[in-house]
């Protein structure tokens, strides 16, 4: 498996950094496995490759389904109900990890 691992360090530490912003109490926890991803075409598979899968777990105060396309957008901030939290930022932390996610050839 190749990729670019200052990148890869970036991508986490943005998302690890915004758990912690919306988690005062409970958990933040990271799962890393191995998985293989089949490439087919049609309904044949020609290639199989490894991959590595991040998810990170939270207690946070959770996001509304509508507004969770609004997170990876461009200066996209959701608005919550408590002001105190999230007073800082200007809404590009999520769109640059997303951006850099997907040139390394994955998701977010």
């Amino acid at each position: 498996m190749i990729s670019d691992y200052q990148r890869l360090k970036q991508i986490l530490i943005n998302c690890l950094r915004n758990s912690t912003k919306f988690t005062q109490e409970g958990y933040i926890m990271l799962k890393v496995y191995r998985s293989r991803l089949a490439m087919k075409y049609g309904e044949d598979v020609i290639a199989v490759q490894e991959a590595v899968n991040f998810e990170i777990y939270d207690t946070g105060i959770g996001i509304s389904e509508e507004n969770i396309q609004t997170l990876f957008k461009l200066f996209g901030k959701v608005m919550q109900k408590n002001k105190s939290i999230n007073k800082e930022g200007i809404g590009l932390g999520l769109f640059i990890t997303k951006s850099l996610a997907v040139s390394l050839g994955g998701t977010i």
